[in-house]
């Protein structure tokens, strides 16, 4: 899929917005706080229902103006038209496909798998596990048709085994909520084992090719201990969880420890080191969509250019080239991309919240 049409409305400082995309790759030059980085956060809101920025919606909508609104065209594989829509106002988050509206976030990531590299994406390495759970359920629930049953079943049970421990009267209807916790938690646990099992060859070409003779490792933890089912891990440790009325158990308490050489990536490599890590952990994600998928997802690529030296740069942007997906990168001046891009890619250029095409 691409974004054909696009067209955003009071996004922060966009006020109209109207854009033909090309289906590789988009280059949005401007000066910083023009808007360039909104282009790119109106886009994630049409794949995700919220910005990158900001957890507030209603932060997102222009001053002045009573709603936003961003809408597409997307074309897909097959030759069809989807018409995706996704808008915020006083009454809340509202969005469409095909002209009916829709109840659920997840219709919108759906039709639109999109995901992002920006000054923050060194967080995949160095944050709480919870960053790198989100990376790969992002990735499971495009390409793993029963995953999001698995992860909603599982979520289910969590707050209801959590609910009856805080209310130690009602300890008799656990071993319920514990049994089905257990099936959905090893089904989820195996299946994002099984992708980063996936991920793991992908990973280290690209590494090889923009960092250069590293080897690097991604290996699950899946949130209890080695040996011991899910279940029994639960039953175990009931009596010391009434207290806390927290479960300490399970896939959401997984991560995935990341080694280069050997040693834990947090400790061995540089913040800039960081970045380019983590920026090829989603480069090679979305290559394992696209082989799963048969599609293309959408790539958003915030201020790249000034987060890494010419070598890095001339490397990444040959790997971001031949990249199964359509990119939306942003850089102050096109300029400095001279000489790295393919002839068919498009230029738009961002001044005060106006975007215009620029004819090459």
């Amino acid at each position: 899929m691409a974004l054909g049409r696009l067209e955003i409305s009071d996004f922060r400082c966009l006020r109209s917005v109207q854009l033909t995309c090309d289906p590789g790759l988009n280059v949005v030059s401007g000066a910083n706080a023009s808007g360039k980085t909104s282009l790119l956060e109106a886009i994630w809101f049409l794949g995700r229902g919220r910005s990158f920025r900001s957890r507030r919606r209603d932060s997102l909508v222009r001053q002045a103006s009573a709603g936003l609104s961003v809408f597409a065209e997307i074309n897909t594989v097959t030759g069809q038209v989807h018409r995706l829509g996704a808008g915020y106002a006083a009454e809340g988050l509202r969005a469409r496909l095909n002209g009916e509206t829709v109840r659920a976030v997840s219709v919108l990531a759906h039709h639109l798998p999109v995901q992002l590299i920006d000054p923050h994406v060194h967080r995949l390495i160095e944050g709480g596990p919870g960053e790198r759970r989100q990376f790969l359920d992002w990735g499971l629930f495009h390409v793993e048709q029963g995953f999001l049953d698995d992860w909603t079943r599982f979520r289910k049970a969590l707050r209801q085994r959590n609910a009856l421990l805080r209310h130690p009267a009602k300890a008799r209807e656990l071993p319920v909520w514990e049994s089905q916790l257990a099936d959905n938690g090893e089904s989820l646990s195996a299946s994002r084992e099984d992708y980063v099992r996936r991920l793991q060859p992908l990973l280290q070409e690209t590494v090889k090719r923009i960092l250069g003779d590293v080897e690097v490792e991604l290996r699950y933890q899946r949130g209890w201990p080695a040996g011991e089912t899910l279940l029994d891990a639960l039953a175990r440790l009931r009596a010391s969880e009434h207290q806390s009325g927290v479960t300490r158990s399970g896939p959401h308490r997984g991560d995935v420890e990341i080694l280069i050489n050997g040693v834990a990536a947090a400790e061995r490599v540089s913040r800039g080191q960081e970045k380019i890590l983590a920026s090829c952990m989603v480069l090679a994600q979305q290559q394992l969509y696209a082989q799963a998928s048969g599609d293309q997802g959408v790539l958003l690529l915030d201020d790249l250019a000034s987060e890494l030296d010419q070598r890095y740069l001339s490397r990444f942007m040959a790997v971001l080239c031949e990249l199964p997906a359509q990119k939306f990168l942003t850089v102050i001046s096109a300029e400095v991309l001279s000489g790295l891009l393919p002839l068919e890619s498009k230029m738009f250029h961002v001044e005060q919240g106006k975007v215009s095409e620029v004819i090459q």
